[in-house]
């Protein structure tokens, strides 16, 4: 898979040090009070704490940019260190296959890829793909966890492909529904090779308890001038499918100009942001089209479709 380095907002907050050794080791259990109340996330000076699987859901499925945005401002002032604080093995493994940190997702997360979501904590590690739950009831045993402990039973392990909050929350062994869903990234381009190439990519970024399809178009080439560029989705049976399998959600998005912007050399279109998987019969088709204007002359191009079936 080839690696597309997206830009990240780094947080420089300072965090509450843990002290003492492992089992001794102990956070404070009284969260701050919400800066975010509307989604029931707080710090307990170390991560983020989400009150409710549900109140995790309604903040990762924010499809404007502008919802996420002040999202992100709000938690951005809870004490806490995030994900692209520091840097991590994923980052210079040299291997094509290792998903990067979602851009969006990272800034949830803290330093050590862990998170509370209601009465589990979860360790997300994307270089070995798994990730380990632990029940906020063991919390003293946080370090146990950072350190992905095998030979603590309190710490249950999983893949970034699992559904994770349903299988810590029901207490099963197994996946609900076996698809094949890994994640992926696909792209078509114009002007390979010139200061016009541009990009248009399908990005799905898989972490156990976060899935995210993106629609994107990038700027490659070091064109000089003022540009626009145009995301379409070009084909009426563009949906994406929810698991676990028995849900009947479906994301569905119509022909049209999905994301329109002069000057952006990134814009992102969200298709698909959710704390489960997706599954068989999903299908995309996106493709960017870009007017790069020189004096009177405006220059036309348009990528071929990136396509996804899922079958």
């Amino acid at each position: 898979m080839k690696k597309l380095f997206f830009s990240a907002m780094c947080i420089a907050l300072v965090g509450v040090g843990l002290t003492g050794c492992k089992k001794e080791q102990k956070l404070n259990s009284t969260n701050e009070v919400s800066i975010n109340s509307q989604f029931n996330v707080s710090s307990n000076g170390k991560m983020l704490v989400f009150g409710s699987v549900e109140s995790y859901e309604k903040s990762i499925e924010l499809q404007s940019a502008e919802k996420r945005e002040k999202f992100l401002s709000d938690i951005s002032k809870l004490n806490f260190k995030n994900y692209f604080s520091v840097e991590h093995s994923e980052s210079k493994s040299g291997n094509d296959s290792v998903q990067e940190m979602d851009d969006f997702f990272g800034q949830l997360l803290n330093e050590d890829g862990i998170i509370q979501i209601g009465d589990y904590i979860y360790k997300v590690n994307l270089h070995s793909e798994k990730v380990f739950v632990l029940p906020v009831s063991n919390l003293a045993e946080y370090q146990d966890l950072v350190n992905e402990n095998k030979s603590n039973d309190n710490i249950r392990q999983f893949t970034t492909n699992d559904d994770v909050i349903y299988l810590a929350e029901s207490g099963a062994s197994g996946e609900k529904c076996n698809n094949p869903s890994s994640g992926f990234e696909l792209y078509t381009w114009f002007e390979l090779g010139n200061s016009l190439e541009t990009r248009c990519i399908i990005k799905y970024f898989t972490a156990g308890i976060y899935y995210r399809v993106t629609g994107r178009s990038k700027k490659i080439g070091n064109y000089g001038g003022s540009y626009r560029y145009i995301l379409e989705c070009v084909n009426k049976e563009t949906e994406i499918r929810r698991n676990p399998c028995n849900n009947d959600d479906v994301t569905r998005h119509l022909i049209a100009v999905k994301s329109n912007t002069l000057n952006d050399p990134e814009p992102v279109w969200e298709m698909y942001s959710k704390a489960w998987r997706i599954k068989n019969y999903t299908h995309i088709q996106i493709r960017t089209r870009a007017e790069f204007y020189d004096g009177n002359v405006t220059l036309f191009k348009q990528t071929p479709a990136v396509i996804f079936n899922l079958n």
